[in-house]
């Protein structure tokens, strides 16, 4: 149990979701001559661009799969300015998520995790400071968290926006740039998705084991 048992979850949660995202892109773009029609009828307008930020932004209350968003922003925009509309929805979202947390204040913050969640995201945040917000920008399923927990910190707004900055590069344009090359290359979606899965895996991995944590805490 402990560290091992919440490894094999997460494991086992994400490959299923990359394995149906694959079948669901599979569907999608890749009937014969239909992949290639569908493709070139998605509009890459200021209009479209507003609908992937505001993805991203909503992405702090609702279930939706970023990784998607950000891989569909590459296709509709190319790698380059696909990843910097992805990169302003993503940031826009955490500062968004930020500003709450420091409004609403402790107590409600706490309200929305698990005590464990919460204390153990706290004692990395004392423990390492607003640097793990960088780490913890590739991890969908604490980045939101950390956020909040900078939030109700001492960490000033305008450090957490450089480590988000810095944090959301690298997998914003991964993304927008596998976007990009699904385009081209449909047939590259398994290898696209394997590294979707593979990165953020690595990263919680290697948070888990700077904060020590254990599922039977």
């Amino acid at each position: 149990m402990g560290l091992q048992f919440k490894s094999v979850k997460l494991f086992l949660g994400v490959f299923i979701f990359f394995l149906t995202t694959y079948f669901f892109f599979d569907l999608i773009f890749n009937i014969s001559s239909l992949s290639e029609l569908y493709i070139k009828s998605l509009p890459a307008t200021v209009g479209t661009a507003s609908i992937i930020i505001l993805l991203l932004v909503a992405d702090i209350l609702l279930p939706i799969p970023a990784s998607i968003v950000m891989i569909a922003s590459g296709m509709l925009f190319g790698g380059l300015l696909g990843g910097l509309i992805a990169l302003i929805g993503t940031l826009s979202g955490s500062i968004i998520n930020f500003q709450m947390s420091r409004k609403l204040g402790r107590d409600r913050v706490k309200k929305w995790m698990r005590d464990r969640e919460y204390n153990n995201l706290s004692m990395v945040m004392r423990k390492y400071g607003a640097y793990i917000v960088i780490l913890t920008r590739m991890i969908p399923l604490f980045m939101e968290s950390v956020s909040s927990i900078a939030g109700i910190s001492n960490t000033k707004l305008q450090k957490f926006i450089v480590m988000n900055v810095v944090g959301f590069v690298p997998i914003t344009f991964l993304y927008s740039y596998a976007g990009a090359l699904y385009k081209a290359q449909p047939q590259s979606i398994f290898i696209i998705l394997v590294v979707g899965f593979f990165v953020p895996f690595i990263f919680w991995y290697i948070l888990l084991k700077m904060a020590g944590i254990r599922h039977n805490e």
